[in-house]
């Protein structure tokens, strides 16, 4: 008890000099609602006016710096603004901006107007009647601003200056009452599912410098040198006769067609040092039941495209061939090229509903120093195709095709 008594004798006098801090914080407490009354309480509405970023840029020479405004509600905005002089420049529904190697021109999407697309989606329009993106340029240091509409993509050369290309979207589909007004040709055959090519667009190439254009017609993909030097693009039409890849010379505007032939070309890449071009397309074997992709190499400023990985190249696992849906890549120093292998199409034995799947697979390289190609090498990053057909109907089970080498 002596030794309470003492604890009690210790701690009280140290509580008396607290009491009145604590009264006072206890009084703050019940005079809280008063106070609180007189705050705005945070609606839904509010969040509309918060901001998000939408892609940054900074040029080369850290003199401009470039970002999109993505308010949660509306269209955003690019800014442009010099960091040197304080100069700002604004584009209506920018985004993503990019600049070109001397920092003296922005290129940037531009979003559609998001009350179009409130009106496309309450409609239940189909995703090709939809509102679509388009593209921008803004030169500096004037911050002119040119806009197209209905872009896919567009690119540039990696120390480009001075060219730009974009694929345009195919014209909007006319209505059912446009259509029916409008008599329209007879439309081709459709192709059998392992042959259906990619949609074909008209390709705009456009010097920023004094703002010419000129257009390439049924373009399915493209790709500039990192020299700027060339372009290179892929073609393809419906019935086949203006199937190929071609490269352009941007200096004197001169094209010669590298590869021809009808079937699907896919996967156009430059080596970095420009002087190589490879790609993959399934031309050899388009007209057979199951046509399969090779991957072929242009060496050299007038050299015609051959062969490089097969089904029958040395190294490739029996039955394999190269993956047109996996990437194409050359190495930084342009004596290796990365691709991706799967097991060859065969035709299905049933043809009441087919479908596909992914699994892993592996990857190969091309090694050019050597001129043959390395031994496979294993990675999860690469994926085979393999097909799976129902064998009655669409109840029955599905069954796998065995892949060899795998």
């Amino acid at each position: 008890m002596a030794k309470g008594a003492a604890v009690e004798r210790y701690v009280l006098p140290r509580m008396r000099h607290r009491i009145p801090f604590v009264l006072g914080a206890v009084f703050a407490l019940c005079s809280g609602p008063a106070w609180a009354a007189t705050k705005t309480p945070l609606a839904y509405s509010a969040y509309d006016g918060w901001n998000g970023y939408a892609g940054t840029a900074l040029s080369s020479d850290g003199a401009w710096f470039a970002y999109g405004v993505a308010p949660q509600d509306g269209d955003g905005v690019l800014v442009v603004r010099s960091l040197t002089s304080g100069a700002t420049y604004r584009a209506p529904r920018g985004r993503d901006p990019k600049f070109t190697d001397d920092g003296r021109v922005v290129f940037f999407t531009v979003a559609p107007y998001v009350s179009d697309v409130d009106v496309a989606q309450r409609a239940h329009k189909k995703p090709e009647q939809q509102p679509k993106n388009g593209f921008g340029v803004m030169a500096l240091p004037q911050g002119t601003v040119t806009i197209v509409d209905r872009v896919k993509r567009y690119g540039f050369a990696k120390h480009g200056t001075r060219f730009v290309a974009y694929l345009l979207e195919s014209p909007p589909k006319p209505t059912h009452a446009e259509s029916s007004a409008t008599p329209s040709p007879q439309p081709l055959p459709t192709p059998p599912e392992n042959k259906k090519k990619e949609e074909a667009t008209t390709l705009v190439v456009r010097d920023v410098r004094d703002g010419t254009t000129s257009e390439i017609a049924d373009v399915t993909e493209f790709a500039f040198s990192d020299d700027e030097r060339y372009l290179a693009y892929a073609t393809q039409t419906a019935e086949g006769s203006g199937d190929g890849v071609h490269v352009r010379d941007l200096a004197s505007g001169a094209v010669r067609d590298v590869a021809l032939g009808s079937g699907r070309y896919t996967h156009v890449v430059f080596a970095p040092a420009g002087d190589m071009l490879a790609f993959e397309s399934d031309r050899a074997s388009f007209s057979s039941d199951a046509p399969h992709f090779d991957v072929y190499v242009a060496q050299g400023d007038d050299a015609q495209a051959t062969v490089a990985v097969a089904m029958t190249t040395a190294g490739v696992p029996r039955g394999w061939s190269p993956d047109p849906d996996a990437p194409l890549q050359f190495s930084k120093d342009g004596a290796r090229l990365f691709l991706g292998m799967n097991a060859a199409p065969t035709r299905c034995r049933t043809t009441r509903r087919n479908r596909c799947t992914s699994i892993f697979g592996r990857g190969a390289i091309r090694d050019f120093k050597a001129n043959k190609p390395s031994t496979p090498i294993a990675t999860a990053n690469r994926r085979i195709s393999a097909c799976i057909t129902s064998q009655r109907s669409a109840t029955s089970s599905w069954r796998r095709h065995r892949l060899r080498g795998s």
